[in-house]
């Protein structure tokens, strides 16, 4: 179920979506405050989040189409209605945070951080809101714990722990909870040929996590790197 909010001729607004907006905004917002308690400067987080908004939701959206449509060309980018894949959308604004943080100086992995805190905040408000919408039966528990994400996140942060744990915790916990909520999802995102996509795309973000998490260690290991 996925009720109407608002409609005025074809423009419609849905429960659904509502919630969605809410918990971008959110997220965009939380990474601005949390950006500038950390020393980055406003109007730089502000194109930031542009940015990486902008490619994000073409990163979805070309994902979209390259899984479920064949022989889609430059204008099916721009169709209004049509959907996306939120793991293009985290594909496309991570790339875009990267580039942007080497350009700027910065640290990619400290943007990372902050960027991996808002994530948690706005997924965790993302779950709550399909849960409202009746759209994911069981929902508050993946939000339950992108919620507890968020405060362990916010608690490392704090303590100054090297930004690259609390990525790697971040990839590794949303691998398991994106695991879960599928799990709990009577009509699994499944393709033709029977792949999973949310399942493979949790095993890839856990695999990724474990993968960064290795390498911190090591690093620090074997080459003494003090933070």
């Amino acid at each position: 179920m996925n009720d109407i909010i608002f409609q005025l001729g074809p423009f419609t607004i849905y429960t659904l979506g509502l919630s969605l907006a809410v918990s971008y905004l959110a997220g965009i917002f939380y990474f601005w405050r949390r950006g500038r308690q950390e020393g980055f400067p406003s109007d730089s987080l502000l194109d930031l989040t542009f940015l990486a908004s902008l490619f994000g939701l073409l990163g979805g959206r070309v994902l979209f189409l390259a899984l479920f449509r064949e022989g889609w060309g430059l204008g099916d980018l721009f169709l209004f209605g049509e959907g996306v894949f939120w793991a293009g959308i985290i594909l496309g604004g991570g790339l875009t945070l990267l580039i942007f943080s080497r350009l700027k100086g910065w640290s990619p992995l400290r943007v990372a951080a902050l960027a991996s805190l808002a994530l948690s905040l706005g997924q965790a408000l993302g779950f709550l809101g399909a849960e409202a919408a009746k759209y994911l039966p069981f929902a508050f528990y993946p939000a339950f714990g992108y919620f507890f994400l968020w405060l362990t996140l916010r608690f490392l942060i704090n303590r100054k722990v090297e930004p690259g744990y609390a990525v790697s915790l971040y990839l590794i916990a949303s691998g398991g909870l994106i695991y879960l909520a599928e799990w709990l999802r009577p009509l699994k995102a499944v393709l033709e040929n029977g792949w999973n996509l949310n399942y493979s795309t949790a095993g890839i973000s856990a695999l990724l996590g474990l993968v960064l998490l290795v390498f911190l260690v090591a690093r620090k290991t074997l080459f003494r790197v003090k933070r």
